[in-house]
């Protein structure tokens, strides 16, 4: 049976035990036992729509309506019976609707492994209704709203999805609703529309669940710290917050989120991670005519790039200076909405930079541009990684494979050691040799596995364990203890 049908029988069968309770109080006892047979005939209607798993249930409804209709009323039994028919209610198998609301295919990673655990459940009905948004950009009056882009289809192969059109959120009124985006109207380069807003989506739901799209740091955040999400208002329309692991409890609450909201599980976005080391993900034909029989370097870049191009190009003319070099570039999906909005200087630069690679000539013939929809890929394929600290970063972590760091120092507060990365160098002697080091195998093994010790659930459990935990809260309530009858 639906949760949602059990929330509304079983208020129906409390209404019944009030109401017999009360009768020996009631000047006209018999015009409250209509409304009784009312209530009971409504829930017997129900029971019978669920076939076999509540013959017993419609049985005793139908008893009780007839017994209600009877002289000589036995109030202390019937009672009894009502709480009986109240207890095999709650006994039936009760099936959730769950609604995941991606937004970016290359997000879907954070809340695949949820779905897949909810789609194994035979007591779940889970959907994937991806939700349109709009890129924003500068205007002359501030930010401006470009056209509605809908990713839906791109989904396919990923999970069946229902196109937002279709999807009757007032109708459907599921029970729990998986969002990887919150920022609502806060967000300053994308916006899901406003009807998609945390806001409105609280309306239709007893569970407003948000998974973070990235993988926490690996530092603790102080007060004062700019840890933007901890403190969006959007969170008040949140039920649970799932977080990377405990080392973020304390700090989330030191900026205002009730303990009750969070639930520290890990980062399901870590699942696939697991998976693809174990077994890795084929490569495109392209990627190996490109990386094959080389040392691969995997460049991820923030959507700032603006500022690093320098960074950038040093990077991906590696193959040229090591013949045994190769790159894989993976730029945030929002870098171009970004350098758009923000340094529209370099925007030519830039796209002929992509153009360049895409094409595979020149310098770019041992460079992958990677535009996929997931990071395994490239992870997989990895040698050494080169990144700031970015989600992306704190997932590689999991490979135990070199890093090199190209922000200036580890962030402070820091839960890994200095010397577990290799740093960027500016000098041109100094980069050279740490490539040729790199080259020959070598790289610093301090703390590499440090993963585990920081994130919660590595081992690929963490979608099926956020799942489990969000489906037995859920439960609480329809299997709560049924109040005694006295003798």
């Amino acid at each position: 049976m639906l949760r949602q049908l059990k929330k509304r029988l079983l208020p129906l069968m409390d209404t019944v035990a009030e109401l017999l309770e009360l009768l020996p109080t009631l000047s006209e006892p018999s015009v409250y036992l209509k409304d009784g047979v009312q209530a009971l005939t409504q829930i017997a209607s129900v029971l019978e729509e669920e076939g076999e798993p509540g013959r017993q249930a419609l049985g005793q409804a139908r008893d009780l309506a007839r017994a209600l209709e009877k002289d000589n009323l036995d109030l202390q039994a019937l009672l009894r019976d009502v709480r009986a028919l109240q207890g095999e209610i709650r006994r039936l198998p009760t099936q959730l609707k769950v609604v995941f609301m991606p937004y970016k295919i290359q997000m879907w990673g954070t809340l695949a492994s949820i779905y897949e655990a909810a789609a194994r459940d035979p007591d779940c009905i889970a959907h994937v209704v991806p939700v349109p948004y709009r890129p924003l950009h500068n205007g002359p009056n501030g930010l401006e709203a470009g056209e509605l882009i809908d990713e839906g289809p791109q989904f396919w192969g990923k999970a069946p999805v229902i196109p937002y059109a279709e999807y009757d959120l007032e109708r459907e009124m599921p029970d729990v609703i998986f969002l990887h985006n919150i920022y609502d109207h806060y967000n300053t380069l994308t916006q899901v529309e406003p009807a998609y807003h945390t806001a409105q989506l609280r309306q239709y739901t007893d569970m407003l669940v948000y998974v973070p799209y990235f993988v926490s740091p690996f530092f603790i955040p102080q007060p004062g710290d700019p840890e933007f999400w901890f403190g969006l208002p959007s969170l008040k329309n949140v039920d649970k917050v799932v977080l990377a692991g405990d080392f973020l409890t304390e700090p989330a609450v030191r900026f205002g989120l009730p303990r009750e909201k969070l639930l520290p599980l890990g980062s399901p976005k870590l699942d696939s991670v697991v998976r693809a080391l174990r077994s890795p993900p084929p490569c495109p034909r392209e990627w190996t005519e490109r990386l094959e029989n080389r040392t691969v370097f995997f460049l991820n870049t923030l959507y700032h790039v603006g500022g690093v191009l320098k960074v950038v190009e040093r990077v991906l003319n590696l193959p040229e200076q090591f013949p045994n070099a190769a790159v894989i570039w993976r730029p945030h999906p929002l870098t171009e909405t970004f350098i758009r909005q923000n340094y529209p200087q370099y925007e030519p630069h830039y796209q002929a930079l992509i153009q360049q690679i895409r094409g595979g000539q020149g310098v770019a013939r041992h460079v992958v541009l990677d535009e996929s929809p997931d990071y395994l890929q490239a992870m997989s394929r990895a040698d050494v990684m080169l990144s700031g600290s970015s989600s992306l970063l704190n997932t590689f972590l999991l490979t135990q494979k070199p890093i090199i760091f190209l922000d200036g120092e580890m962030p402070k507060h820091s839960m890994i050691p200095p010397d577990a990365f290799h740093y960027y160098p500016e000098e041109e002697e100094d980069w050279k040799a740490l490539i040729q080091q790199l080259l020959q195998g070598e790289s610093p093994s301090a703390s590499r596995k440090a993963a585990a010790c920081i994130y919660a659930n590595t081992d690929g459990t963490c979608g099926e364990k956020v799942y489990q935990t969000i489906s037995q809260q859920l439960g609480q309530d329809i299997h709560a203890p049924i109040p005694s009858v006295p003798n």
